[in-house]
Protein backbone atom coordinates (compact mmCIF):
# COMPACT_ATOMS: atom_id res chain seq x y z
CA UNK A 1 0.00 0.00 0.00
CA UNK A 2 1.16 3.57 -0.96
CA UNK A 3 1.60 6.32 1.64
CA UNK A 4 0.07 9.35 0.86
CA UNK A 5 2.15 12.38 2.17
CA UNK A 6 -0.36 14.65 3.65
CA UNK A 7 2.03 17.82 3.83
CA UNK A 8 -0.66 20.42 3.19
CA UNK A 9 -2.54 18.51 6.98
CA UNK A 10 0.39 18.24 8.51
CA UNK A 11 1.73 21.92 7.54
CA UNK A 12 -1.92 22.79 9.33
CA UNK A 13 -1.38 20.99 12.59
CA UNK A 14 2.28 22.51 12.60
CA UNK A 15 0.96 26.06 12.55
CA UNK A 16 -1.53 25.72 15.59
CA UNK A 17 1.10 23.40 17.32
CA UNK A 18 1.46 25.61 20.75
CA UNK A 19 -2.09 26.98 21.19
CA UNK A 20 -3.91 26.01 24.27
CA UNK A 21 -7.09 25.15 22.32
CA UNK A 22 -7.62 21.02 21.45
CA UNK A 23 -6.94 19.79 18.61
CA UNK A 24 -9.39 16.81 16.44
CA UNK A 25 -9.10 15.21 13.79
CA UNK A 26 -11.61 13.28 12.12
CA UNK A 27 -12.58 11.90 8.76
CA UNK A 28 -13.77 8.35 7.41
CA UNK A 29 -12.62 5.46 8.47
CA UNK A 30 -9.00 4.08 6.93
CA UNK A 31 -8.55 8.04 6.01
CA UNK A 32 -5.21 8.24 6.91
CA UNK A 33 -6.09 10.29 10.57
CA UNK A 34 -3.30 7.57 12.16
CA UNK A 35 -0.80 8.16 9.82
CA UNK A 36 -1.20 12.02 9.88
CA UNK A 37 -0.56 11.82 13.96
CA UNK A 38 2.33 9.69 13.15
CA UNK A 39 4.02 11.52 11.20
CA UNK A 40 3.00 14.61 13.29
CA UNK A 41 4.36 12.84 16.37
CA UNK A 42 7.23 12.27 14.44
CA UNK A 43 7.83 16.39 13.87
CA UNK A 44 7.57 17.18 17.48
CA UNK A 45 9.74 14.76 18.36
CA UNK A 46 12.34 15.67 15.81
CA UNK A 47 12.13 19.55 16.69
CA UNK A 48 11.82 18.73 20.64
CA UNK A 49 13.46 15.60 22.08
CA UNK A 50 12.32 16.35 25.63
CA UNK A 51 8.63 16.82 23.95
CA UNK A 52 6.32 14.91 26.63
CA UNK A 53 4.60 12.87 23.88
CA UNK A 54 1.67 10.69 25.18
CA UNK A 55 -0.12 8.43 22.33
CA UNK A 56 -3.37 6.43 23.70
CA UNK A 57 -4.89 3.36 20.99
CA UNK A 58 -8.42 2.98 22.45
CA UNK A 59 -8.92 -0.58 20.32
CA UNK A 60 -11.47 -3.26 21.25
CA UNK A 61 -9.89 -6.23 23.47
CA UNK A 62 -10.86 -9.14 21.05
CA UNK A 63 -8.92 -7.54 18.50
CA UNK A 64 -5.66 -6.73 20.58
CA UNK A 65 -4.04 -10.00 22.72
CA UNK A 66 -2.17 -7.63 25.01
CA UNK A 67 -5.41 -6.10 25.95
CA UNK A 68 -7.27 -9.64 26.18
CA UNK A 69 -7.33 -9.15 30.14
CA UNK A 70 -9.07 -6.36 30.38
CA UNK A 71 -12.87 -5.83 29.81
CA UNK A 72 -14.85 -6.55 26.97
CA UNK A 73 -16.83 -4.32 26.87
CA UNK A 74 -16.13 -1.26 24.89
CA UNK A 75 -15.28 2.16 25.82
CA UNK A 76 -18.12 4.48 25.12
CA UNK A 77 -17.59 8.28 24.64
CA UNK A 78 -18.66 8.70 27.92
CA UNK A 79 -15.67 6.63 29.52
CA UNK A 80 -13.65 8.51 32.26
CA UNK A 81 -10.08 7.44 31.83
CA UNK A 82 -7.82 8.35 34.92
Amino acid sequence: MKLINRTKYLSELKSIMGTPDIKVITGVRRSGKSKLMEAFVAEVARQDPEANIIHVTLTLPSSNPCLSTMSSKPMSRSTTIS
